[in-house]
């Protein structure tokens, strides 16, 4: 039996996950239809799908860059705001309020 040794480029564990994330960003662009767009995220899980803290999500709201709702006391983001935020930011190299 003969082992096959592949050659993988060197990348560093942050750059992999950032090509893994952005794989799975236009995965998920592609199979969202319907009521899947308007599923609730929660402030862990947003940020989490945008890629950044909860800090960072807190001062994309008071910048008025993200959009939330209230159920109660919790807020909650609409999946497809965060893809519309997600689109806005490769246009403008940012997410942009306007």
């Amino acid at each position: 039996m003969t082992e096959t040794i592949h050659a993988v480029p060197e990348m560093s564990t942050n750059d992999l996950f950032t090509g893994i994330r952005e794989i799975i960003r236009s995965e998920i662009k592609t199979v969202v239809k319907g009521d899947l767009a308007e599923k609730l995220l929660s402030q862990n899980e947003a940020a989490q799908f945008l890629g950044i803290t909860t800090m960072t999500l807190w001062k994309w709201e008071n910048d008025g860059r993200i959009k939330f709702h209230r159920i109660g006391k919790k807020k909650f983001y609409k999946y497809s705001e965060l893809l519309a935020s997600l689109e806005t930011c490769k246009k403008y190299g940012r997410v942009h309020n306007g």
